[in-house]
């Protein structure tokens, strides 16, 4: 920025110190020849002339030693200044290049944490949908769970009429018990008829032989122990044919009662075991439920909390940006500092070559 004030051509061939001194030793010399002339003219001669002469040069070189001793002050102090210009710049140099080399691994390190931050927030996006999927997939499949466990009260309840009717079944048989009994009480009745059938039948015939001794006086008598024998028969006739009908029906009806006691077997058994096996599908469709319901919680919650990081993500995303692009800012000045430090120190070497000169 100061380099046209090297090209100047007096700076390069006398320095300032010198042409001040030069100015300094004219000025004593003009002034000591107008003295000169003023005591040349006022006549002044002898001792006083001496006197006059050795008062001037004694002027002069104490004229001369303040001004040496104020030039070297000045010139020392100036060499000082700019030397300590010139360790301000350097040192000021050296700090910008490490504050520069600081910037640059920084926005180096803060672009990898973005780019890390970019693939995470990609990443936790994926597992936000899959966690909203099995959001999902959790609440369809308690709604399946709620809909197997409905059917299974719907058949426990169809158990438990198949229950009762298996119980009404058990009733019935203790009704056919009482027919069978009935029917054991008709079959003695019917014994009993039998007996007193074969005791008619024997004294029908008693009465028919004394009819028969008595000749025509019994013969009355014979027709109606006839007629007696005759309905002893068919009674017995029709008593062999309710014993029959009985005997048939006590066999049906042990037929059906064994025939309902192992179906009604049949059916507890079978009737408790699917209680049984509805009783557990509805306790582990209940545990499948609130197992769906719980994962389904826990996941949305786990949804929650991952769209909380990735907006945190993104917040810090943008704070980087941020911190980039002020970095990006910070070299720009540091680029600004630099050159300043730079015309500086060039400033500081002009005004050290203007006041000494080419070494």
């Amino acid at each position: 920025m100061f380099s046209y004030l090297k090209n100047i051509s007096i700076v390069n061939k006398i320095s300032t110190k010198n042409k001040l001194w030069l100015l300094i030793i004219l000025t004593l010399l003009f002034s000591s020849i107008y003295s000169l002339i003023i005591i040349y003219y006022e006549n002044i001669m002898g001792m006083n002339f001496m006197i006059s002469i050795v008062f001037i040069m004694f002027l002069t070189l104490i004229f001369i030693a303040i001004n040496w001793f104020l030039i070297s002050n000045f010139i020392s102090q100036l060499n000082v200044t700019t030397e300590e210009i010139e360790k301000y710049c350097k040192d000021g140099d050296n700090s910008l290049n490490s504050i520069k080399d600081s910037l640059s691994q920084f926005i180096s390190y803060s672009g990898n944490q973005l780019d890390i931050l970019n693939d995470s927030s990609k990443l936790m996006q994926s597992i936000s949908d899959m966690l909203f999927e099995t959001t999902k997939n959790s609440e369809v499949c308690k709604e399946i769970s709620d809909k197997v466990t409905r059917d299974v009260n719907e058949g426990n309840d169809i158990m438990q009429k198949m229950v009762e009717a298996v119980l009404t079944i058990e009733k019935t048989k203790e009704g056919l018990a009482e027919i069978s009994n009935l029917i054991n009480q008709i079959s003695n009745d019917t014994s009993t008829i039998h007996t007193i059938v074969s005791t008619t039948e024997l004294l029908s015939l008693n009465a028919s032989i004394e009819a028969a001794k008595a000749g025509m006086t019994g013969r009355g008598f014979s027709v109606v122990a006839e007629e007696v024998g005759n309905l002893a028969k068919h009674s017995g006739s029709e008593a062999n044919e309710i014993e029959s009908i009985v005997e048939k029906s006590q066999k049906q009806i042990q037929v059906i009662i064994d025939a309902n006691q192992s179906r009604v077997e049949v059916g507890k058994v079978a009737s408790n075991a699917a209680l049984a096996v509805f009783g557990a599908i509805k306790s582990e469709m209940f545990g499948i439920s609130s197992r769906s319901e719980n994962i389904r919680a826990a996941t949305w919650e786990q949804k929650i909390g991952i769209d909380q990081m990735n907006q945190g993500n993104s917040e810090i995303r943008n704070i980087l940006k941020k911190n980039i692009t002020d970095t990006v800012n910070l070299i720009r000045i540091y680029n600004v500092n630099v050159k300043n430090f730079k015309n500086i120190k060039e400033l500081g070497d002009i005004l050290k070559e203007y006041w000494k000169g080419d070494k």
